[in-house]
């Protein structure tokens, strides 16, 4: 029995095959805008989700006072997203996409976020920095105290953890299927 290694019908293919794949290498390198698509559509998501857990998170934590006004700050328990207070940190959440690279977090009117998010580690000092003593508008401290810290009450990392095997397959998929028909077009497959 001949081996049928050679025929026309099997090197047309194994050509068009050639090119297709020389399609796949060369367009590797590039972005293509549905990825692009899909991350922004991710970020989006990963952005709802922080905000949102800020907005459902129970205020069941501790209760203070916050100015001379009255203004009562119901905080959450630790592990849980942080309660809006005055919504700085929840309109200072914002993502950004360039390439395959996406970021995603707190920029500008909340420079407490990552505090929020990590905690502290134990005790830090506050100084008085506008104003020659510290006082939460009833009770002056002084110059400098410690703060006791803060347990974690992080947003960023569940709503990514939330969002990333999803967006990860759903880029796969775009992509595969935009490469794919763009390398079978190139290498010589007619449009369907």
């Amino acid at each position: 029995m001949a081996k049928i290694t050679e025929g026309l019908a099997l090197k047309k293919l194994n050509e068009k095959l050639g090119r297709i794949s020389a399609q796949l290498t060369k367009m590797a390198g590039k972005v293509p805008k549905v990825v692009t698509a899909e991350l922004t559509k991710g970020g989006m998501d990963i952005m709802n989700t922080m905000r949102n857990s800020m907005a459902d998170t129970p205020k069941s934590g501790k209760t203070q006072q916050k100015t001379q006004a009255g203004h009562i700050h119901h905080a959450s328990l630790a592990g849980n997203p942080p309660a809006v207070d005055s919504g700085e940190l929840r309109s200072s959440l914002h993502f950004v996409v360039s390439g395959l690279n996406m970021e995603v977090g707190s920029e500008g009117g909340a420079p407490y976020a990552e505090y929020l998010e990590y905690g502290t580690k134990g005790e830090y000092p506050i100084k008085a920095r506008n104003a020659k003593v510290l006082s939460d508008g009833f009770n002056v401290y002084g110059t400098e105290v410690m703060h006791p810290g803060i347990e974690a009450r992080p947003f960023l990392e569940p709503a990514v953890a939330k969002h990333s095997t999803r967006i990860i397959t759903n880029i796969g998929k775009k992509a595969g299927v935009k490469l794919m028909t763009e390398a079978l077009i190139r290498g010589g497959a007619k449009a369907i």
